[in-house]
């Protein structure tokens, strides 16, 4: 049975963009069982458009990645400025610190 009490809790984001029509559409974990993150951000506007991940995670780098989750890139810090296309897809591979997982 489900029980439900009073209280509170912090606000937390895992993950969102600090422009409007990037999406951060999802979150999972990696299919090597490696513990990292696979993260799926899209353009929803139809703008080029450069931007900044949000976190409230400690990361440790975001590595661009295809659909496979094969590395297809250099590992960027945490506050990097990405770039989408109109509409384009992107999957980054989220490392986070491992006290913070």
């Amino acid at each position: 049975p489900v029980l439900t009490g009073q209280g509170r809790c912090a606000a937390f984001s895992a993950f969102s963009a600090d422009q409007p029509n990037v999406v951060a559409d999802t979150l999972k974990p990696a299919d090597d069982g490696s513990g990292d993150m696979i993260l799926r951000l899209y353009e929803s506007k139809k703008a080029d458009t450069f931007f900044h991940l949000l976190s409230d995670l400690d990361l440790e780098a975001l590595i661009p990645c295809n659909l496979l989750e094969e590395p297809t890139g250099q590992p960027l810090s945490p506050d990097a400025r990405l770039h989408l296309r109109p509409f384009e897809v992107a999957t980054y591979r989220v490392k986070c610190r491992k006290e913070t997982v």
